[in-house]
């Protein structure tokens, strides 16, 4: 088995070390003081391919393989740790949940922007305060489920319209288990 990187795999963490170390580096400090949202580096990195890596080019995104996602990722949390997150949810989370099994019109409408870094502004994740959890009225009839509620984020961010059910498991257990699923 070889385990040495590809001229690609090392330009693609080259290119992420050197955008780490020029755009998040010098206030990392201070946004994290703060708890700033990295608007503009998360924009640059959208506008350089870092949000879309493995997206498919045919909805804008770069359509590299993992190992490179993985390099560029750890570059950036070398300076930043919440770059990293963000860019880590954008293409694992969001990303290839919306290219796996969304509907060709919601690709359209939310991958291709996210992917290119079109939209960038932080969502319901970014902070805890706009995220409001109720229970339903009337449940949905799940499998081992008792309750089911609903995230609903007050903001115009294109991932406001993911919604994501959690229920528990009816039976009392000395274990605690949430699970949630995008819908």
């Amino acid at each position: 088995m070889n385990f040495e990187l590809k001229e690609e795999h090392l330009m693609i963490r080259d290119a992420a070390r050197e955008f780490a170390r020029a755009e998040l580096a010098h206030d990392v400090i201070e946004r994290d003081e703060q708890s700033k949202f990295p608007y503009a580096q998360v924009k640059m990195m959208g506008e350089l391919g870092f949000l879309g890596m493995m997206v498919s080019p045919e909805y804008g995104g770069g359509g590299m393989d993992t190992v490179s996602y993985v390099l560029a990722m750890e570059e950036m949390a070398k300076v930043d740790a919440s770059a990293a997150v963000i860019m880590s949810v954008c293409n694992s989370l969001v990303n290839w949940g919306l290219e796996a099994f969304g509907t060709e019109a919601q690709k359209q409408k939310y991958l291709v922007p996210l992917a290119t870094g079109q939209k960038s502004e932080p969502s319901a994740s970014a902070s805890p305060k706009p995220v409001r959890m109720r229970p339903n009225k009337k449940p949905r009839p799940l499998t081992r489920a008792t309750t089911t509620c609903s995230m609903a984020p007050k903001t115009g961010s294109p991932t406001a319209a993911l919604r994501a059910p959690i229920w528990s498991s009816p039976k009392p257990t000395k274990k605690k288990v949430i699970r949630a699923s995008m819908s």
